[in-house]
């Protein structure tokens, strides 16, 4: 093994011209000089600061390297391991070239577990995710020790290894460090990504990446918005029409077995999927097709101009909730839903949408104020009051479809936050049904008293403020002529890191 990494490293050294250096507890680029082993900055990094990710709650080291120099790596332990732990133990083992315990570096693992049963990542319980991880390196070996309340919380602990283990592709070299103790359990019991497939059509191998890149940040959630006015790319069983009229051409949707293929493999990675259907805004293409099938108008000023009237950006859609053909629609979404993203297992928590109501589009939809009319006589038709009325009743009626009608109940029903949720109208929905996402900039002074109203009436809250935690701002606006888009500037993985919403809180 000597003998391999002196050739390593005057071969390297003729190939490389500079070499990392960990000074004074910085990490600086050196000319290599002649016979000098080479030293990567990824390595140089895992002396100098240990570089887990997310920081532990706890962790001391040693900053001094131990090499690993067969370039093969022995994994001595973890026989007798649950069957749910397997799977994140493979993926783990798949990250370095492994060979046979005479040829190479031995890693003796020892897990320590008091609950040995299959986790349920569908239960936020931050103790579950807790762990610890102690690690003890020199003379070519390593001893790891992992403990852990829950099959959960060895998932994180084999995500934080990974970062301490170190396979230097210049050479071909394994490193770790000479001794690690680190203590570690979430901050919040949600965190999660939203992503958006209705805007942009978003591959299923891309979103089974994207759930890979949660884990190793320790995130629990992807919340997925699937559908919009733009598109509506799930490919429903029982209500074929909106994929053939959503969907942005035949090969870009999502069938059942598609999504249960993706649930289950985010289940592995200790990651489970949110779905959200949007409503009674953000509907449009998908479900234009109510008259021709005979259903009456499902849509209110659907593509309506001049946009900036009707919806807070093009196509404009509100579903019309006056039309009682379309809540069997709608149950028959939720009951897809329910199966294909296990929204029956642990806190049942589904996300119903409820935001960017535009009244004027009930206001001046010819259809809607007909019925308006005819199934409402003593409401005005001018006054917003009328209207907010009307979409809490719509929000309680579809609420009762899911719990009632499918045997739903105690669900934990996600709405992000709107006029809805504002002071005047925070009492047509209720405390014990709903969980409010709030998307608003809390450096405005109305969205923080929105958010105090919301946070004094026992709601609880999911955070998601654009002036922390957005990624889509700092770019140009795919609507209008302004320079930057609505939520500029761009949040660096800093800001996003360092935000702290229990200040404002």
């Amino acid at each position: 093994m000597f003998l391999l990494l002196l050739l390593v490293g005057v071969y390297v050294g003729a190939e490389e011209t500079f070499t990392f250096e960990y000074t004074n507890g910085v990490c600086t680029r050196r000319i290599l000089q002649d016979n000098e082993p080479y030293q990567g900055l990824e390595v140089c990094m895992l002396v100098c600061t240990a570089p887990v990710w997310p920081r532990p709650q706890s962790l001391t080291y040693t900053p001094e390297l131990v090499t690993l120099d067969s370039g093969k790596l022995y994994f001595d332990g973890m026989d007798d391991i649950p069957d749910a732990l397997k799977f994140a133990w493979t993926e783990f083992r798949a990250l370095y070239p492994l060979g046979t315990k005479e040829q190479s570096d031995v890693v003796n693992v020892s897990l320590q577990l008091d609950d040995r049963t299959e986790y349920d990542i569908y239960t936020l319980d931050m103790a579950s995710e807790s762990y610890t991880l102690n690690i003890t390196a020199g003379d070519g070996s390593m001893a790891v020790t992992i403990a852990a309340p829950k099959i959960l919380g060895a998932i994180r602990a084999l995500q934080t290894l990974s970062q301490l283990i170190v396979k230097e592709e210049a050479t071909g070299l394994i490193y770790t460090l000479k001794k690690v103790d680190i203590s570690d359990r979430p901050a919040f019991k949600w965190r999660g990504l939203s992503v958006d497939t209705s805007r942009n059509y978003v591959s299923s191998e891309t979103l089974e990446l994207l759930v890979v890149g949660l884990a190793a940040s320790k995130m629990n959630t992807l919340h997925w918005h699937i559908t919009d006015s733009h598109s509506f790319p799930y490919e429903s069983t029982s209500q074929p029409n909106l994929a053939k009229y959503g969907a942005y051409s035949s090969t870009q949707v999502y069938t059942k077995a598609k999504i249960e293929e993706l649930v289950d493999w985010a289940v592995n990675w200790g990651v489970r999927v949110i779905p959200e259907f949007d409503a009674p805004a953000h509907v449009g293409f998908g479900w234009q097709w109510g008259d021709m099938e005979k259903q009456g108008e499902l849509l209110s000023c659907f593509q309506k101009s001049p946009w900036e009237k009707y919806c807070l950006e093009p196509p404009c859609g509100q579903f019309n909730i006056l039309n009682e053909n379309l809540y069997p629609i709608i149950k028959d979404l939720y009951e897809e839903y329910i199966e294909m993203f296990r929204l029956d297992k642990g806190d049942r928590y589904f996300h119903m949408g409820g935001d960017e109501v535009k009244l004027s589009c009930w206001k001046e939809d010819e259809t809607f104020q007909k019925m308006l009319k005819e199934k409402h006589p003593d409401l005005s038709a001018t006054e917003d009051e009328t209207y907010y009325k009307l979409w809490g009743d719509f929000q309680n009626k579809v609420l009762s479809l899911y719990e009632n009608d499918l045997k739903m109940n105690n669900s934990k029903i996600v709405l992000w936050n709107s006029h809805l949720t504002q002071k005047d109208n925070l009492d047509k929905i209720s405390k014990d049904k709903y969980t409010i996402q709030f998307w608003g900039n809390l450096f405005e002074e109305h969205f923080l008293e929105e958010l105090g109203n919301i946070l004094d009436s026992g709601f609880e809250v999911i955070m998601s403020n654009y002036d922390d935690l957005y990624l889509d701002c700092g770019f140009g606006p795919w609507v209008g002529g302004a320079a930057n888009n609505w939520c500029s500037p761009y949040k660096s993985w800093k800001t996003i890191y360092e935000a702290d919403v229990r200040k404002f809180v």
